[in-house]
């Protein structure tokens, strides 16, 4: 199981991974958040944010996201 797991994350970074990085602040506090693909609507990334609302994204292809 893990393997798979681990398999998904490497095709996912091949296919989504960058150099370049998102971050900013989500209203209220341990939000959950959802990085979208603008042209395809796939989920790319998730994370949540910090008590204080911060949240980042690394290490993701320059594109259009939602």
């Amino acid at each position: 199981m893990a393997g798979r797991a681990l398999n998904t994350i490497l095709r996912r970074d091949m296919e989504d991974g960058g150099a370049f990085q998102i971050a900013g602040k989500a209203q209220g506090q341990k939000k959950k958040i959802r990085l979208y693909q603008r042209k395809t609507g796939r989920l790319i990334r998730e994370t949540w944010s910090d008590l204080n609302g911060d949240f980042y994204f690394g290490f993701i292809k320059d594109n259009s996201y939602l």
